[in-house]
């Protein structure tokens, strides 16, 4: 669970660093130090790596819809519920062809960073945190970044 949390954690810290308050990204960022330290202790009771695949995708989807929702529309008050469903769907289309794609192009550019660690003589075990992290959680953090510039810039100046 927590690694879900920390990447859509991350996801908001980028969209709010790019769309929003730097000062939030900051404290979104701070926010995953704490969760990962705490996840240190956490990990000798909790075997979340052991659940499947199945099940983890559809909670990271659900996790990644809520959040973006909360930040869009309850929260910040950037999009109406509406404008929300609507560019959600236009993401979501924009990137359902290009899924398997996305995620074939991240691992394909790690694939390169890997062959440069090997070069450099660099542990390559090091990459299979983001390698996983780009693979699962970048099509999500894609659609929740679509979603929040449209946010950004369907805001009314003051």
């Amino acid at each position: 669970m927590l690694e879900i949390l920390t990447a859509l954690v991350l996801t908001l810290a980028a969209s709010e660093y790019l769309h929003g308050s730097r000062r939030r990204a900051l404290v979104c960022a701070l926010t995953v130090g704490v969760a990962n330290a705490l996840a240190a202790a956490h990990a000798a009771i909790t075997r979340w790596s052991a659940i499947i695949l199945t099940v983890k995708v559809p909670l990271t989807a659900i996790l990644y819809l809520v959040t973006c929702y909360w930040d869009t529309v309850v929260c910040n008050e950037q999009l109406s519920r509406a404008a929300f469903w609507a560019e959600l769907h236009a993401a979501f289309v924009r990137l359902l062809p290009l899924f398997p794609l996305f995620s074939l192009l991240i691992a394909f550019l790690f694939l390169e960073v890997g062959t440069v660690f090997e070069r450099m003589g660099w542990p390559t075990i090091w990459l299979n945190g983001p390698i996983h992290y780009g693979v699962l959680y970048g099509p999500f953090a894609y659609i929740y970044v679509r979603v929040k510039a449209v946010a950004k810039a369907s805001t009314p100046l003051p």
